[in-house]
């Protein structure tokens, strides 16, 4: 399955996002356990290619943009 260097471009690009929007919001004792609760809401969504992980993050922390 080939992927447009576009496409690998805006997947990078969302994930600096996600990156940058983490170290913004979490102190560091915190990371883990939401990093955990997060994956267990995407794994039980199906959710990777449908929703941004920030915006799940989002979600679950109860946060607006």
């Amino acid at each position: 399955m080939a992927v447009s260097e576009k496409e690998l471009e805006r997947i990078a690009e969302q994930y600096k996002r996600a990156q940058e929007w983490r170290k913004k919001y979490y102190s560091d004792k915190s990371t883990i356990l939401v990093s955990k609760e997060v994956k267990r809401e995407l794994d039980r969504r199906k959710a990777y290619p449908k929703e941004p992980y920030d915006s799940v993050l989002r979600r679950i922390l109860g946060l607006k943009r």
